[in-house]
């Protein structure tokens, strides 16, 4: 019973959350958009450690998002590579 409270709950939160974002174009919304992340050990950036990516897009009913990737790092540069439309990666538009 308690799991299902859970679901309904998420659900719920997740359709709210939804509600918030919609009327923004999403080509130009920052939480629509996929990074590139180039992670350093310093905050100088003189340390470079590695590179990690935004894993896609992902769907909840209406509710589109960017599946994030850890940063294993405080210190980081980012660029943008991809959009989420419509539950597709999309290219960046200028």
């Amino acid at each position: 019973m308690i799991g299902k409270f859970k679901s309904v709950a998420m659900v719920s939160a997740m359709a709210l959350a939804a509600a918030g974002t919609m009327g923004m174009a999403q080509s130009t919304n920052p939480e629509m958009t996929g990074y590139q992340y180039d992670y350093y050990a310093d905050a100088a950036k003189t340390q470079y450690l590695g590179t990690v990516y935004d894993q896609g897009c992902g769907q909840v009913l209406d509710y589109v998002y960017v599946v994030r990737v850890q940063v294993p790092s405080a210190y980081f540069d980012q660029t943008p590579i991809f959009t989420c439309q419509g539950g597709q990666i999309g290219p960046i538009e200028a």
